[in-house]
C-alpha cells in the first residue's frame, strides 16, 4: 500500500485513453506520489503510475523536465517516462514497472559494484543535460531499479530512475548523496570490499569533482 497519504486512484479506471489503473504500490523514491502498478492497453505492457498533486504554478516546470527525461530515452541505464500527462489537478508519471528496487535486496560487493558502474553511466548523460533535468536530486538506494535481462539466466539489470519533478541541487549534491546511500548498504564485516568502501566513502565526503573520475577509478575495481 502507498506510504504517503497521497489520493488513491481507482482501480480499474482508464486515464488518458489508454492506462488502465491497477494496485498500488509503496511510493518509494516518488515521495508525496500515489504510486500503482497498471496496463498499457495500447501495447500490451505493465506500468507504474505516479500521480502527484500539481500546483499551477509547477505546472511547465514538471512538463519541461518530463520532456527532458523522455529525450534519454536512448541511453539503457536510465528510466525515461514513457509519458507525463495532467487528470483531475495532478501530474502523473508512466515508466516501465520494476522488478524491484536496490533498497529490497541487500546486494553483495560485486552487484553493488556493477550498480554503481550503471550508475555513473547514468549520471554521465543526466549532468550533460541542461535546465530542471540536469540533475536528480533525490539519491537513494530505491532509485536504481532492476529490470530482467531479457535474457535466460542473466542477471538482473540496474538502472536509475530519476524523479519527474523539478529538484533541488546540483551535480556535486548527487554525488555525495548516492554515496552515502551505497555506503549504507556496504555490509559492516571485514569481508566487505576496501577498495569500493574507500570509493564511496569519498564520494560521500564530496571527493569527486564529477562523475567521470570515479567511473575511472571503478575501471579498476
Amino acid at each position: 500500500m502507498p506510504d504517503d497519504g497521497a489520493a488513491p486512484l481507482p482501480p480499474g479506471a482508464l486515464l488518458h485513453g489508454r492506462y488502465l489503473v491497477g494496485a498500488a504500490l509503496p511510493a518509494g523514491v516518488d515521495a508525496g506520489a500515489y504510486v500503482c502498478a497498471g496496463f498499457d492497453t495500447s501495447c500490451g505492457s505493465r506500468i507504474r503510475l505516479a500521480a502527484r498533486p500539481m500546483e499551477p504554478a509547477m505546472r511547465d516546470a514538471c512538463f519541461a523536465r518530463a520532456a527532458s527525461l523522455r529525450t534519454l530515452a536512448a541511453c539503457n541505464a536510465i528510466v525515461a517516462p514513457l509519458d507525463a500527462f495532467e487528470a483531475d489537478g495532478r501530474f502523473l508519471t508512466v515508466t516501465a514497472l520494476p522488478l524491484r528496487t536496490l533498497a529490497d535486496v541487500p546486494p553483495d560487493g560485486a552487484a553493488l559494484t556493477d550498480a554503481l558502474r550503471r550508475l555513473c553511466d547514468a549520471l554521465l548523460v543526466l549532468h550533460s543535460l541542461g535546465g530542471t533535468g540536469a540533475v536528480h536530486g533525490a539519491p537513494s538506494a530505491a532509485s536504481i531499479w532492476y529490470f530482467p535481462a531479457g535474457i535466460p539466466g542473466a542477471p538482473d539489470v540496474p538502472c536509475l530512475y530519476v524523479p519527474p519533478v523539478p529538484q533541488h541541487g546540483d551535480a556535486a549534491d548527487d554525488l555525495r548523496g548516492f554515496g552515502e546511500a551505497l555506503l549504507a548498504l556496504l555490509p559492516a564485516s571485514a569481508g566487505a570490499p576496501a577498495e569500493l568502501r574507500a570509493l564511496l566513502e569519498r564520494m560521500r565526503a564530496g571527493g569527486y569533482a564529477s562523475v567521470l573520475e570515479i567511473r575511472h577509478e571503478l575501471d579498476w575495481l
